[in-house]
């Protein structure tokens, strides 16, 4: 593991708070009424956290994913945009997965997308929330872990394509070898 990395959720805090995140998504649907959803995950960053809710959600459920993007070819935040193509979610109810909720744009791009395609009611769960003091344009019905305002990696956050492999929840800095000096 690179020097510059602090863990901050461990795996096995992510699998016990997920499992409970699952049940609570299933109380959700049954309470509304929902008998079957269908999963939108975004590619790439939310692979861990949507294959933990399926292996652990009893609701019945059909999967897809979508890619979207929030940075420009310079790597830079920029506008989110689809990269490839849409699923089809029309009539359906809608479980949207993604890693971190830090603006909201690209959950709320997300969203709007789902609805012109026709989702009937779209959910949202997110590994992470982050505290950053910004207004943000959706909220989550669903949440893992709530974190202070620092750059995430692991469990599927990257940083530039780098840790998302890495099983726990890292806060990166470049100030951490530095520190411990």
């Amino acid at each position: 593991m690179p020097e510059n990395l602090e863990i901050v959720i461990g795996p096995d805090s992510i699998k016990n708070r997920v499992k409970e995140v699952a049940r609570a998504i299933d109380a959700r649907l049954l309470s509304d009424g929902v008998k079957s959803i269908s999963i939108v995950w975004l590619r790439e960053g939310a692979k861990y956290i949507a294959a933990d809710i399926l292996q652990n959600i009893a609701t019945p459920c059909d999967v897809h994913s979508i890619k979207i993007s929030s940075y420009g070819a310079d790597g830079k935040p920029d506008k989110p945009r689809l990269i490839g193509g849409m699923c089809r979610i029309a009539n359906s109810h809608v479980l949207l997965i993604d890693d971190i909720l830090d603006t909201g744009a690209t959950a709320k791009f997300a969203i709007d997308l789902l609805r012109h395609s026709g989702a009937r009611k779209i959910y949202t769960c997110f590994l992470l929330d982050k505290d950053n003091g910004i207004s943000k344009p959706v909220s989550a019905d669903f949440v893992c872990f709530v974190v202070d305002n620092f750059f995430a990696v692991g469990y599927g956050l990257d940083s530039g394509g780098i840790n998302r492999d890495l099983m726990g929840i890292f806060r990166k800095s470049e100030n951490l070898k530095q520190d411990a000096k």
